[in-house]
């Protein structure tokens, strides 16, 4: 072989070689940046399914505090019905007690309510004409150096006495958050 083709032999030998050695690093590469982005691809899919996760729990939880939510309300509409039924239930049986207890208990509500003033005490038409004779008496030795008078004139404006409507509906009406309060504690 002559000296120029024997240089041509070396030339190629060596751009082998170096090809060789270009194509093993660029193999490398191509090694390293496909286990690089393997590596990134992983944790992004770690970070997603955390994040999806974290989203889901975070859904999750809403939705069980909007269900208890719901339960609580719920209860509470059926403890308001219940407290209200029993409320009605015990003013249908206080209007039909007899007369005599009628106005013994609407005597014990005037002698734990009772301001020590000057007042009137209201009925409508049909308690006055039942009030027994000795009522107005015991109520005024409650507080007995201060006038007290019935009336049955629902309607009177106020005239500057203390004022005790002793209408049934309107005792209920005043009693019925406490009524309502005391009923919840029963429940709890």
């Amino acid at each position: 072989m002559s000296a120029l083709d024997h240089i041509i032999s070396e030339i190629n030998r060596m751009a082998h070689e170096k090809a060789a050695q270009l194509l093993a690093h660029a193999n490398e590469q191509a090694i390293e940046i496909k286990q690089q982005g393997a590596q990134e691809r992983d944790a992004f899919e770690l970070q997603i399914e955390q994040k999806t996760s974290t989203q889901c729990g975070e859904i999750e939880s809403r939705a069980q505090s909007a269900n208890r939510q719901q339960r609580r309300l719920a209860l509470l509409e059926t403890r308001n019905e219940v407290i209200d039924l029993a409320i009605t239930e015990a003013r249908v049986r206080i209007l039909n007690m007899p007369s005599e207890a009628y106005f013994d208990l609407l005597f014990r509500l005037f002698a734990q309510n009772a301001q020590p003033l000057d007042g009137v005490l209201r009925f409508g038409a049909a308690d006055i004409a039942n009030i027994p004779s000795n009522f107005l008496v015991r109520c005024k030795q409650v507080h007995p150096e201060h006038a007290l008078t019935l009336s049955g004139d629902t309607e009177a404006g106020h005239d500057g006495n203390i004022l005790q409507n002793c209408l049934l509906d309107e005792i209920f009406h005043s009693l019925l958050p406490i009524l309502r309060d005391k009923a919840n504690e029963v429940l709890q």
